[in-house]
C-alpha cells in the first residue's frame, strides 16, 4: 500500500484520497474514458496494474484529447502512441507538495517533465506539468497518484536549439543570428523561453538583407530582447503580465479574443516545447 503523509492544499490543485488503484480509478471517471481506451490499446494498463508498482499518472481529460490536433496521427502510430502515453507516467508517487518552479522529473520513457508554478499578481496560482494545467491534482491511490490535466503532454525531442533545427526550416535566420551573436550558449541553459521570429519576420525587419558584422552589437541586443529566463507556457499567462528579457527590456503579454498570445502588440503563432524550456513562434520581430 502506498504510504504518504499528505498535508497540502495549493490554490488550483485539490487533493483527495481514494483506496482504489490507478486503473480502476481511471475507469470509474467518464471524463477519462479516452485515456483508458488508449492505455489499454497500448498495453500500458498492465504496467499500471503490475503488483508492487508505484506510479504517477498525468491524466488528460476527454476534452484534452479532442482538442489535440495531432491525436489521429498519434493514435494510428503504435510506436508514437506508446511514447506519448508513457510520457504521462512516472515510476514514483509524485504529489504537488514536491512541485518547485522549473523542476524536472523523468517519465518512464526517460523524457523530462517540466513543472511550473505561476503566481502572477492577478492570478490565483497555476500549477503545470509539461505545460499542461493540473486541473485536479493529488488523487492519492493505493498504488500511486493521479493528476488530471487539461492538455495532452507531448515529449520534447531536444532542447530549444535542437527543436528549431528539426521542427521548421523557417527558423534558419534566427539560428544564424543566435550563432553569430554568441547567444546559443544562453539558450542551452535550463528553463528558458525564446520568442523566435520566423524567416519572414526577419526579412521584413531587415529589408536590405541581414546586417553585416559591424552591426552585431545592435543585433545581439535585439536578439537578447527575444529571450527570457523562465519557462512561460500559454496556460500560465494572463493579460497584462510582464517579463524582463536578457536585454533588459519589458515584454507585455496579452491574450487576444482567440486566446492567442500577443507580445508587445505582436501576435504569436504557436508554441514548440523543448527539453530545456519553450519557443513561442513570432510572425514579427519584437
Amino acid at each position: 500500500m502506498l504510504r504518504l503523509v499528505l498535508a497540502v492544499c495549493f490554490v488550483g490543485v485539490t487533493s483527495a484520497i481514494n483506496w482504489d488503484t490507478i486503473m480502476p480509478y481511471l475507469r470509474s471517471d467518464p471524463e477519462l474514458s479516452n485515456l483508458v481506451r488508449l492505455l489499454e490499446k497500448a498495453n500500458l494498463d498492465t504496467v499500471l496494474e503490475a503488483p508492487g508498482g508505484i506510479h504517477t499518472v498525468f491524466a488528460p481529460t476527454n476534452a484534452a484529447f479532442q482538442k489535440q490536433p495531432y491525436m489521429p496521427q498519434i493514435e494510428n502510430n503504435a510506436e508514437l502512441l506508446q511514447r506519448v502515453l508513457q510520457y504521462h507516467v512516472m515510476d514514483s508517487a509524485f504529489i504537488s507538495l514536491f512541485i518547485d518552479n522549473e523542476r524536472t522529473d523523468m517519465s518512464i520513457n526517460d523524457y523530462p517533465i517540466r513543472f511550473n508554478i505561476y503566481n502572477w499578481p492577478n492570478s490565483h496560482g497555476i500549477y503545470t506539468a509539461g505545460g499542461a494545467n493540473i486541473s485536479q491534482g493529488d488523487i492519492i491511490l493505493r498504488n500511486g497518484v493521479v493528476h488530471v490535466v487539461d492538455e495532452v503532454l507531448l515529449p520534447p525531442e531536444g532542447d530549444i536549439v535542437y527543436q528549431m533545427m528539426v521542427d521548421d526550416v523557417e527558423f534558419e535566420d534566427v539560428l544564424v543570428i543566435l550563432t553569430v551573436t554568441n547567444l546559443i550558449e544562453d539558450l542551452m541553459q535550463d528553463g528558458m523561453t525564446l520568442f523566435a521570429p520566423l524567416n519572414t519576420a526577419f526579412q521584413a525587419y531587415y529589408r536590405d538583407g541581414l546586417p553585416n558584422s559591424g552591426d552585431m552589437a545592435a543585433v545581439r541586443t535585439m536578439m537578447m530582447n527575444h529571450i527570457v529566463n523562465g519557462t512561460y507556457y500559454l496556460v500560465g499567462i494572463h493579460s497584462g503580465d510582464q517579463l524582463t528579457t536578457l536585454g533588459g527590456t519589458t515584454l507585455t503579454l496579452t491574450l487576444d479574443s482567440r486566446q492567442r498570445l500577443v507580445v508587445n502588440g505582436k501576435t504569436t503563432d504557436g508554441m514548440i516545447y523543448a527539453s530545456n524550456g519553450l519557443i513561442h513562434v513570432m510572425k514579427e520581430v519584437l
